[in-house]
């Protein structure tokens, strides 16, 4: 009953391939460049064992990198809002608060305003309560007009 082979390895495939796929299409909605998960596979009789990496392709010559953990800080945090929303999705948890800490911190600016639109669409499409964000980037948190701003410390912020 081991999670790396064996009956359970080989029955959790076909959901983390599932999960893969919409985590995919949530990296989509970011990412200009082609980043996409690769999803698991094994051929019949192929004894299954996960080692729970999740290698993926990345740009137009699509590199292979063997790990989420290669990839770019921007990647790392695409990767891991992907991970949350899929994750809230697959557990039904509807209505639920979202929180980002500095997220796009380390995106370039074409990211940036694409993850701005991003979470604008998630709020809606995901059906999210509430987004707790905490960013240095005004560009992240002066992006929503319908929203409360708690400053900190006035001399790290653009305040208005």
């Amino acid at each position: 009953l081991s999670p790396k082979s064996g009956l359970i390895a080989e029955n959790i495939v076909g959901f983390i391939n599932d999960f893969i796929a919409s985590m995919n299409r949530v990296i989509a909605e970011v990412w200009a460049h082609p980043l996409e998960l690769i999803p698991l596979s094994f051929e019949d009789g192929e004894e299954v064992d996960l080692d729970y990496k999740f290698p993926f392709v990345v740009g137009e010559a699509r590199s292979r990198r063997d790990d989420l953990c290669q990839g770019s800080l921007g990647m790392e945090y695409i990767f891991d809002i992907a991970f949350k929303l899929t994750a809230m999705q697959s557990l039904g948890l509807k209505g639920y608060p979202i929180f980002l800490d500095e997220f796009g911190g380390n995106l370039d600016d074409a990211h940036k305003e694409a993850s701005v639109h991003m979470i604008d669409t998630i709020m809606s499409s995901y059906d999210i309560s509430q987004m707790f964000m905490v960013s240095h980037n005004v560009s992240s948190y002066g992006a929503f007009v319908n929203s409360e701003t708690f400053v900190l410390c006035k001399k790290n912020l653009k305040v208005q």
